[in-house]
């Protein structure tokens, strides 16, 4: 029997996606302090609580082969072709600038998993998926899985406090890795603690919004920041940001009541792999005919410019994820 859908958890993916889109715009320092300290996390963290949902604590090597099959479709499929549509414009762009054209680095990023542009989510978000699977299969204490995500923490935190971003593009994939399977199995042991789970998807929603402050403090505190980059400023309240901003918004999606809303975010929470995967080249096309017909008007309007651009993207974004549900183009996006 299929189990329902944690319908919380389509919201909370649909605020994550739009913000990231808004954030692609480029709105500026302040916006994207508050932005970035959690649109990227909670996705990890929400795919721990997906397989504590799914799973709990029976996961066998048959599951671990099942999803890393049904996984390779999901999520392969779109990365190579959306890359490869990245490559062929960038490289054609580069060839009307120069008159040459410029794809060996690009192509070498997407073969090895280190992604273009957003595209890096993708790997990352397999490899991480993976290791948790793992993790739970020969680990089975509750203490011990506990003891391994503190300890990844505090490991994390350590090294990016005393050391520089790797020149190595093998180490910077290996370490985003870590870093997301980190807030996998975070995600993961939050779901699994029934109790502290049920209470803080239950807490009241003046206290979930009141809430919210120390944290976007601490975020513009901290400034912009991202895995993607391996770019954390203080790596320690980087953590402290993405586990409770995204704690906090299960709770107030869960507590949401009004079902335009929450129709509204789970529509683009279950579609958030179209628009990871289209986004960077609408928005490229867009910016080339912003500078070449209006003469970047967008970027002269500043914030209203910005807000006026990610409403443009989701009227382009929508009819794209509705063809993808009624025609084969969902085979493009691994479905």
């Amino acid at each position: 029997m299929q189990k329902k859908r944690l319908e919380f958890v389509d919201s909370a993916k649909g605020i994550a996606i739009l913000l990231l889109l808004f954030s692609h715009t480029g709105p500026g320092n302040i916006v994207n302090s508050i932005i970035t300290a959690f649109h990227m996390p909670i996705f990890f963290i929400i795919s721990g609580i997906l397989i504590s949902y799914k799973y709990g604590d029976s996961i066998t090597a048959i599951n671990i082969f099942k999803a890393i099959i049904k996984r390779t479709k999901q999520l392969f499929v779109p990365y190579y072709i959306f890359g490869l549509m990245l490559i062929v414009f960038f490289a054609l762009l580069s060839y009307i600038s120069t008159g040459q054209f410029s794809y060996k680095e690009r192509l070498l990023n997407l073969l090895t998993f280190c992604g273009i542009a957003s595209l890096w989510f993708i790997p990352i978000y397999f490899f991480a998926e993976f290791l948790l699977l793992s993790t739970l299969l020969f680990i089975k204490r509750k203490t011990s899985k506990t003891f391994i995500a503190a300890a990844s923490v505090v490991f994390l935190v350590s090294y990016f406090y005393i050391h520089e971003n790797p020149q190595s593009q093998f180490l910077c994939l290996l370490l985003k890795t870590y870093v997301a399977y980190t807030f996998s199995l975070i995600g993961y042991l939050f779901h699994s603690t029934r109790h502290l789970y049920n209470r803080i998807l239950a807490a009241p929603l003046y206290m979930t919004i009141t809430l919210f402050t120390p944290f976007l403090i601490c975020s513009l505190y901290n400034g912009t920041v991202g895995i993607g980059a391996l770019s954390f400023n203080n790596p320690f309240i980087f953590y402290i940001n993405a586990i409770g901003i995204s704690i906090l918004i299960f709770s107030l999606m869960n507590n949401c009541t009004k079902p335009q809303i929450n129709n509204c975010l789970t529509f683009f929470g279950q579609n958030s792999i179209v628009i990871l995967c289209t986004n960077n080249l609408i928005i490229e096309v867009f910016r080339l005919l912003d500078y070449k017909i209006f003469g970047n008007i967008l970027i002269s309007w500043g914030l209203y410019g910005n807000i006026i651009f990610t409403i443009i993207l989701i009227a382009i974004e929508i009819p794209i994820i509705i063809l993808t549900k009624k025609t084969k183009l969902s085979i493009l996006f691994g479905k």
